[in-house]
């Protein structure tokens, strides 16, 4: 549930902000946009590929580390310039691919199929309140700093690790 709060926080905070970032580039709205969608649009094309190769290895956590570590390198290296934007922005949805795929995988390991319902309801309530806290706290960070997009996509970076942190954490239920 955490994961799914912290990620769904990066993503609205993301998608909120990212267009805003943008246009600090002097990009055109229309690119400032698609590249602030990137995070939406490539899991479209990965997720289905992701969860094959769930199905084949059982290798949850191994991913969701991967797209967790992939997330981290991609919002520090958005605001670093390393690469072009249209590079960060693209891994940063490939990123993000894993995450969903490996939680909702991963629930029927972690519970017991009675609490099936409790496990799904869990996640919603942890998505709902990433979907609030994301925005309304990096909105509030951007203020704290004059608007300083380095400093609040390394925080979501930080973010990134705390769940990755949570990964070496989760533990199979035994029967």
């Amino acid at each position: 549930g955490m994961i799914w709060m912290i990620t769904n926080g990066q993503l609205l905070a993301y998608t909120t902000f990212g267009s805003q970032f943008y246009d600090g580039f002097s990009l055109s709205p229309q690119r400032s946009s698609l590249l602030t969608s990137m995070i939406m649009l490539v899991p479209i094309f990965i997720t289905p590929i992701i969860g094959i190769i769930i199905d084949k290895t059982g290798q949850k956590k191994r991913l969701l580390f991967l797209g967790l570590s992939i997330m981290t390198i991609a919002f520090f290296g958005i605001v670093t310039s390393w690469l072009p934007l249209t590079f960060w922005a693209i891994a940063l949805g490939g990123g993000f691919a894993f995450v969903p795929v490996v939680v909702f995988s991963l629930l029927p390991e972690l519970i017991k199929p009675e609490h099936t319902s409790f496990g799904l309801a869990l996640l919603t309530t942890s998505s709902n309140l990433g979907i609030a806290i994301g925005p309304m706290g990096f909105g509030s960070l951007l203020d704290a700093t004059s608007g300083n997009f380095m400093v609040g996509f390394r925080v979501l970076s930080v973010f990134s690790i705390v769940s990755i942190l949570a990964v070496s954490r989760i533990r199979k239920r035994h029967s």
